[in-house]
Order: structure tokens, then sequence, then C-alpha cells
């Protein structure tokens, strides 16, 4: 399937080379008296735009193959697939979680890159909770959250259930993980601009703040570093809809059944570390729902600027206690209103932390304050997920 595809692309770029060689010989057998006073402007400027078709084309071949090879190293071997008509080459895997794995894929006629997620439902819950994602992503527009380009469902041999394939917009810069990881072995991560670290978090929170405006309002669940991508133009946008819900449960009326219920769904779909309080013990009799995206703002802000987890012990008692370490911040790069948002945010009760529409337009106003002194960390890194993680979290 990918030699098909490279050869198509060299075979055009061939003929466009050729295409002009062609016609002035044609010229010459059929009048050779005339001279080469024929090549007029219009002529010689047909010529350059074939040229640089044939150089266009020839690119593209050379990146599919060259990314084509980087799959085969790790064992991967490309694949073409056919989603909503638009054939596309799976050239290597960066992503993997689960029932679930990302492929950055290839339009072999204009070159465009695309991340394909595939989802296995091969099980009856797997097969609601991709069609659910599906449908989610479709009804999503927003610049800070990743587009849905095109999608496909296809049985799988045997029958043994589907293949859901979406093929999503690539983010070339990859995840916001690759600021945790270390430049040198051994060493510290440099520690975000104020203005980088902000300008992160206000894209998430829009793209949070409009999942939470919707209706039923929408929580994200698995908000981490992973999950955010960087963009064109230094855009960040919200990825992996996997564990997305509008589902609500009120442990102060619910039954033991819907609770125990509760607790395995929490455990099966959501990130440990990540869990609010209210997740993490059903029996403090507090409502959950999206409001646990606020919390997980928290841990995500607080990871970005001090480099390290809130809670990386992953220990529940650790959560239900509040167990994190806040530096003064005389002992950070960042303002006292800046690490005062990670207190909000992470308060226990989820009746005491402010909503992020509110956290929102606080973040803004610090980042206006701030100014645009990203520095060296605003550069979108190429092939930056595979430094700082798969493309999207997947679990």
């Amino acid at each position: 399937g990918l030699r098909s595809a490279v050869g198509e692309l060299l075979l055009q770029a061939k003929r466009c080379r050729n295409c002009f060689a062609l016609r002035a010989l044609r010229v010459r057998h059929t009048a050779p008296s005339v001279s080469m006073s024929f090549l007029s402007p219009t002529w010689v400027e047909k010529a350059k735009e074939l040229a640089s078709a044939a150089t266009e084309l020839g690119k593209r071949a050379s990146d599919i193959a060259v990314e084509a090879v980087e799959g085969l190293k790790a064992g991967q071997r490309p694949e073409l697939v056919e989603i909503e008509g638009r054939t596309l080459v799976l050239v290597k895997q960066i992503g993997e979680g689960g029932y679930a794995f990302v492929h950055l894929a290839r339009d072999p006629q204009s070159g465009a890159r695309f991340a394909v997620k595939r989802m296995l439902a091969q099980e009856e819950e797997a097969a609601r909770n991709a069609a659910a994602e599906l449908a989610l992503l479709k009804s999503l527009d927003h610049p800070n959250i990743v587009g849905l380009v095109a999608s496909s469902v296809r049985p799988l041999d045997g029958g043994r259930g589907d293949e859901y394939l979406l093929a999503l917009e690539y983010c070339a810069g990859g995840s916001v993980a690759k600021y945790l990881v270390p430049r040198v072995a051994g060493g510290r991560p440099r520690p975000l601009r104020e203005a980088k670290l902000l300008a992160i978090f206000v894209d998430t929170c829009k793209a949070i703040a409009h999942l939470h405006s919707l209706k039923p309002p929408v929580a994200h669940r698995d908000l981490k570093a992973e999950n955010v991508l960087e963009g064109a133009k230094g855009v960040h946008k919200l990825c992996d809809f996997g564990s997305a819900t509008t589902a609500v449960v009120d442990c102060a009326t619910a039954s033991r059944k819907e609770r125990l219920d509760a607790e395995d769904e929490i455990s099966r779909m959501t990130t440990m570390w990540n869990r609010a309080p209210e997740m993490v013990d059903l029996h403090r009799g507090k409502r959950i729902d999206h409001r646990v995206d606020v919390w997980a703002l928290g841990t995500l802000l607080y990871t970005l600027a001090l480099r390290r987890h809130p809670f990386e012990t992953q220990s529940s008692l650790q959560i239900l206690n509040g167990g994190y370490e806040m530096p003064k911040a005389s002992e950070t790069p960042y303002a006292p209103s800046t690490l005062q948002l990670i207190i909000e945010m992470l308060a226990q009760d989820p009746d005491r932390r402010p909503s992020v529409f509110d956290i929102t337009s606080k973040a803004a106003l610090l980042l206006a304050e701030a100014g645009t002194d990203y520095g060296e960390d605003d550069e979108a890194v190429e092939g930056g997920g595979e430094r700082g993680g798969a493309y999207g979290g997947l679990g």
C-alpha cells in the first residue's frame, strides 16, 4: 500500500518534470526548422510551475517514505485506509492505550498530515464508548479542541466487532508534556516562562469552558499534560474524549449499587492521580459532575508550573487530605496570583471550587499582564509528541 502511494506521487512528479520537455520535443519533431523562439514568457512560466509542482510532489513522496521507515524500524508496517472516501497512508504509530491506537497519517495526494485514532470495539461497552466519543467529537467545534476531519466504522475480520477510524487534525508540536522532560539526561525540566505557562493554561480553560457550557455539561475527566497539544501558531488544543461524560452521581442520595457502579466506572475510565476527592471517596456524599475538571485543571497548572505532579505518589489518602506542597511565590518564577489559582482549584469540597468560567477570566487577565515573552519555550517542536508522550494520553 505504501509503495503504491509513494510510487503514484513519484510518477506524478516525473510527469510534471517531463511535461514541458515532451511538448518541446513534439514541436521540434514536427517543425525541425523552428527556432527555440517558441519559448515565450508564457511557456517559461508554465515550465517553472511544472518544475515547482514536480519538486513538491517529490518532497511529499520522500516525507512519506522517511516517516514510514521510522515506523518500520519500530516494527510497524504502513497501511492504506479509507475514511469517508479519503485514502490515507498510516505511516507510523504515535500513541497507544486500552483499545485505542493513534497513527500519524498522510494524504498521498495533498501531503496533508492527520492523526488517525483507531478504536477496536469487540465488546458492547467498547462499542458504546467508541460511538459516544465519535458523536461528541462530531458535535464539537472550537479552536482549542482537536477537530474531527472524517470518520468511518468498519467490521473487523471474522465478525468480531467493529473498528472505529477517526481522522483528527494533526498537531505537530506534540503534547505539552514535552515541557516536563529534562533537556539533559539526569537534569530537571526548565521552568516555563509565566507567559507561556498561562497561554497553555488559558487555551485549555477555554476548551473545558466550552464543554461545561453545553447542555447538559460535559466533563472531560482525563485532563492532563499528555492530552493538551500544540498546534499551528502556538494554539493549544484539548484531545482524547474517551472518558468524557454527561453523567452525574449524587452520592448523598445514591443507592449502594449506584455507588458501586460509579466506583467501577471511575476506576476504568479515569487516571488515579487526576481524580478529584469526590471521585476517590464516594462516601463523602458529594455530587460528582463536571466540576471534577476544575480539580484536574489545578493539577495541570501545578504540574506545568512546578515540573512535578501534586499527587505523584498516586495515594488516595494524599488526595483526600489535600497533601500537596505549595512553595512560596518567591521560590518560583511566578506571580503569587498564579499560584493562588492552583490553591482555589484544588479545593477539597467541589462546592467551594470556582467555576471554569471564573478561572478562565482570572487566568486571561494574568496572561494579559504577563505579556507574550515566551522565550525559547514558545517553539512548536516538530515531532514533539514523541518527546512529550503519545498523541493524547489514551488512558
